[in-house]
């Protein structure tokens, strides 16, 4: 410190110094050096400037590896990635799929809807639509598990509920 002229005191400072919780105190700059990664070449050393005393020691914590909990968890992830799809075409009937069970039905192809109906009673609902130049009917008994397909008046054959074949006029 010194006085130049009557009431302008100079000040100068060796260190920084540095705000901190209400205090002034010099300035620290900690550096940490990273880890290299994998294959990487290495670094060009930079000279700190000499210091007097040893620089501070910070304390660093390495995370824990927890791999028994990350193992499960991979486990169980790819465990349902694996699970739901297959359950979903069990289920859909992809995989496990049956041949489809034929039905002894009496019909040939020249029952219409009267004889059918002597034989199995009214249908639970039916339904009439034009295809190609045809007349096809659908009369349902899912009671029994089959729908039963005329053609232009005459039995062609049954469908199950899933739209399988289980029965087929030879003609």
């Amino acid at each position: 410190m010194s006085l130049v002229g009557e009431p302008v005191v100079i000040v100068g400072l060796l260190k920084e110094l540095e705000y901190k919780e209400g205090a002034v105190l010099p300035l620290v700059r900690r550096v940490i050096e990273m880890p290299r990664a994998v294959n990487e070449s290495p670094r060009p050393r930079i000279r700190a400037p000499r210091r007097e005393a040893p620089a501070p020691v910070v304390g660093i914590r390495l995370e824990t590896a927890r791999p028994p909990a990350r193992t499960v968890i991979g486990v169980v992830a790819v465990g349902l990635l694996i699970f739901i799809p297959l359950a979903l075409m069990v289920r859909d009937g992809f995989i496990g799929h049956r041949v489809p069970v034929r039905v002894d039905l009496p019909f040939t192809q020249m029952d219409d809807y009267n004889s059918i109906v002597a034989v199995l009673g009214p249908p639970e609902s039916d339904h009439t639509r034009s295809a190609s130049g045809a007349q096809l009917r659908s009369l349902s008994y899912p009671a029994r598990g089959f729908t039963l397909i005329l053609k232009d008046g005459f039995y062609i054959g049954a469908m199950d509920a899933n739209g399988r074949v289980v029965h087929l006029v030879r003609r």
